[in-house]
């Protein structure tokens, strides 16, 4: 009612303010000084206008186990208290706390002045949806007696599943890999045995890199921390893993030998978040896509024996990005956005030895064949495309017959498809139907469902 507005701007911050009508955030909520927290999200105002909740998510366990806790907080930053464990975002109206544990979704008063509840807690209804590993309930309610939320469980940590595909080079002879999942990026070894996948650990709303020994149909859980960590992608010597992690408050690039032992190396330092995609196949150059406070992608390149980092294009306008090396170190595939939308195109990493658009209608996470006479990308409508490239007389390329490989393939930034070096089949992931469909209903008078307090 001030006409100012909360908001966390990424999982792993602090919760900031700014003015309805524009302005610079402010920082609110401290989480620079809060230690044991990993992240303050879903801020909720209190009728005051003057202080508000959120929820703390916690860096390993805490919140009686839940992983998260409720807090209270004012603008003026005198108040930041605990009010109880609480497992996920929560409402707060016609004096009552509404929030959900184990799906049912329960009431309790109060007293937002003193911060302080007036009675026990009490069921309203069960089978409410919450995204556990986001730690977020799908719900909304008003004073008014308005209340609209989601029924049903979907897939891990409350996300959508989806189901990986093992394909023939040509689309055909499709066969499904693994349960159903929820990964936030993966990668093949050049051996073509072993898949790195990010899975939600609903705890603590983190990802952890997984390995998955593909023959054997079996998982190793290769990362630990109580941070996230995210698109875990094999050297060309399938020695080493290279992952995001956010422990320093934004994803920063990390490696770690694939057999587990050892420490974990830091690759280089980033003031902003950093995504690995490729290694060269020598193992020297690693390309990665970093974004900066605008939102822009910038396609990098990172040296391993210099240690140095460097821009493909240096400082340009539009976002670049999802770099891919030929088999033979010779050319660089990526995505841009020069034109207006996201398009491929490939061009020599010895300056002025050509540049190629290869898509015609858009393009993102471009992967070459193993010979390096095909490249594929994903395309808008879940279309995986692949263009035949040849060399030239004079040292370049031609791009000829584009053919769609398959459709149905989920969009993703970080991927959504794998190419087998070994084999040249490729490894798509698709949405599937959850078990439990999820279902919105809307409320008139929910004040009447709430039982008498004790």
């Amino acid at each position: 009612e001030n006409d100012q507005i909360l908001f966390a701007p990424s999982h792993i911050s602090s919760i900031y303010l700014v003015p309805a009508t524009g302005g610079q955030p402010v920082e609110i909520s401290g989480l620079a000084a809060d230690s044991e927290s990993r992240s303050h999200r879903f801020p909720k105002w209190l009728p005051s206008g003057e202080s508000f909740l959120y929820i703390a998510v916690f860096r390993s366990g805490g919140g009686d186990g839940m992983g998260s806790g409720l807090r209270m907080a004012n603008l003026d930053k005198t108040i930041n208290k605990t009010l109880m464990p609480c497992q996920s975002s929560v409402e707060f109206a016609s004096g009552e706390l509404l929030f959900v544990h184990d799906s049912i979704l329960m009431a309790r008063p109060l007293d937002h002045r003193l911060g302080e509840f007036t009675a026990p807690a009490r069921p309203i209804m069960d089978g409410i949806h919450s995204l556990s590993a986001a730690h977020l309930s799908v719900i909304s309610a008003s004073s008014s007696g308005v209340m609209a939320y989601s029924s049903g469980v979907t897939g891990d940590g409350g996300f959508q599943s989806s189901q990986l595909y093992i394909l023939d080079p040509d689309g055909s002879h499709e066969k499904p890999l693994e349960e159903p999942l929820m990964t936030f990026g993966f990668d093949l070894s050049s051996d073509g045995k072993y898949l790195t996948l990010s899975l939600p650990e609903s705890k603590n709303g983190t990802f952890d890199i997984w390995v998955l020994d593909i023959e054997r149909n079996l998982r190793t859980r290769f990362t630990f921390g109580p941070e996230s960590e995210s698109k875990g992608i094999w050297d060309p010597d399938n020695e080493w893993i290279t992952y995001s992690s956010d422990q320093s408050g934004r994803s920063t690039l990390f490696r770690k030998k694939a057999s587990g032992t050892g420490d974990e190396e830091a690759l280089f330092d980033s003031s902003t978040d950093v995504i690995a995609q490729d290694w060269s196949s020598d193992g020297n150059l690693l390309s990665y896509t970093e974004t900066d406070s605008t939102g822009k992608f910038i396609l990098g390149i990172f040296n391993l024996a210099t240690k140095e980092t460097n821009a493909f294009h240096g400082q340009v306008e539009y976002s670049e990005g999802g770099g891919c090396f030929s088999p033979d170190d010779k050319w660089m595939a990526y995505a841009s956005t020069e034109t207006g939308n996201p398009e491929i195109f490939v061009e020599s990493l010895e300056p002025g030895k050509g540049r190629w658009r290869v898509s015609a209608d858009g393009g993102y996470n471009p992967k070459w064949a193993p010979d390096g006479n095909k490249l594929y990308y994903q395309a808008p409508g879940g279309l995986i495309l692949a263009v035949e490239v040849e060399s030239n007389v004079n040292g370049g390329l031609h791009f000829g017959a584009t053919t769609q490989i398959t459709d149905r393939v989920e969009g993703s930034l970080v991927g959504s498809f794998a190419v087998n070096q070994a084999t040249g089949q490729l490894i798509v992931k698709r949405s599937t139907q959850s078990r439990k469909n999820s279902t919105l209903c809307l409320v008139n008078n929910w004040q009447q469902l709430l039982p008498p307090e004790k």
